[in-house]
């Protein structure tokens, strides 16, 4: 009853194109999963166009991206779920499901990677600009 944690990272199990679909738990676990991805994909995209409303463009900017990250980690994850129960050959292998966890964490380092350097940057370009045609 207990999972082998030594199997998930073998490669017969990563690269095995034939694995049975997932127990019902593990697939509830994932719908609620993917569709808080697409939640907070809605989310993000109410709160980007407010924040264009206030023509704060890096606060945008930011949204946006997270609006798009997590729209199509969503949409991706439920893809691979319905592949992985519907056991279609190939395309329920577990090195997509790897590939999806190492592609999220990448994505979201890199929007946290701009947010920290660009993001401050065209802030304070912005805060210049203000100050400038404050005196004009």
């Amino acid at each position: 009853m207990f999972l082998n944690f030594s199997r998930l990272i073998s490669p017969k199990f990563i690269f095995n194109p034939a694995l049975g679909s997932m127990s019902e738990n593990f697939a509830k676990f994932f719908y609620i999963l993917f569709g808080l991805c697409l939640i907070f994909s809605l989310a993000a995209r109410l709160i980007a166009s407010q924040q264009e409303k206030k023509k704060d463009v890096p606060n945008k900017k930011l949204w946006q991206k997270l609006t798009v990250c997590f729209a199509t980690l969503g949409i991706v994850g439920l893809f691979l779920l319905f592949f992985r129960q519907q056991r279609v050959y190939f395309l329920s292998m577990p090195l997509f499901w790897y590939l999806w966890l190492i592609g999220a964490l990448v994505w979201l380092a890199s929007i946290l990677r701009w947010s920290m350097t660009k993001m401050k940057k065209m802030q304070k370009e912005i805060e210049e600009r203000r100050e400038k045609e404050k005196y004009l």
